[in-house]
């Protein structure tokens, strides 16, 4: 038999765990066989998705379509998107999912950084601007170096060519010169005709009745 008491038993309860706000930029890219218009629509799709889970759109830029580093979805091409938002961190996981499954966004990051200014964007905006200025530049003066390299090698193969032959030219030659002399010095002398005191006597040799028959 158990006795019975007054004391209440308290009931431990975890603390609601605290929303916390966070400042996040989003990059997307949509590529593919989407035309300007399409990956237009679903960037705005995505800026409805941040809403719908209370985030608050602080800064938006279209890059617009851009040469990629490397063949994605079957495009060497695609238009970036960037977006700025503060949103609780507990939504990030299901944003992310829902970026993940849409077919349109080709690939997207997450990047969380400090909040800007309006004319702090605008100055990170214009050395963005001009550091890709640079790199197209660059890209552009390489490709041309390789192109120049590519043509001096051309001309240098067909130097080295026309080098060959005159050297192989110039070793027969060096050949024909080493041959021995003699060969012809004897061929000449067997050429040249007996003297006629010569014929006669060989026909004296003939008649004469010393001649075995």
């Amino acid at each position: 038999m158990t006795e019975k008491t007054d004391e209440t038993v308290e009931v431990f309860e975890f603390p609601a765990k605290e929303a916390r706000i966070s400042h996040y930029e989003l990059t997307i890219l949509v590529a593919g066989d989407y035309t300007d218009e399409a990956a237009k629509a679903a960037f705005e799709a995505v800026k409805k998705l941040l809403v719908s889970l209370n985030a608050e759109i602080t800064n938006e830029l279209e890059m617009g379509r851009r040469t990629l580093a490397y063949t994605v979805a079957g495009s060497t091409s695609g238009n970036y998107f960037v977006v700025e938002f503060d949103a609780n961190t507990q939504v990030i996981p299901e944003l992310n999912e829902k970026l993940r499954i849409t077919k349109e966004i080709t690939r997207h990051m997450f990047v969380k950084r400090a909040k800007r200014t309006a004319e702090q964007i605008a100055e990170e905006d214009a050395h963005r601007e001009e550091r890709l200025s640079k790199a197209r530049k660059s890209k552009e003066e390489n490709e041309g170096k390789n192109t120049d390299r590519r043509g001096g090698d051309h001309r240098k193969s067909h130097s080295s060519k026309s080098t060959v032959n005159t050297v192989v030219k110039a070793e027969g030659e060096a050949e024909t010169d080493n041959i021995d002399d003699s060969k012809f010095e004897k061929k000449k002398s067997s050429d040249k005709k007996a003297p006629l005191k010569d014929i006669d006597s060989e026909i004296d040799k003939l008649l004469s009745d010393d001649v075995e028959v």
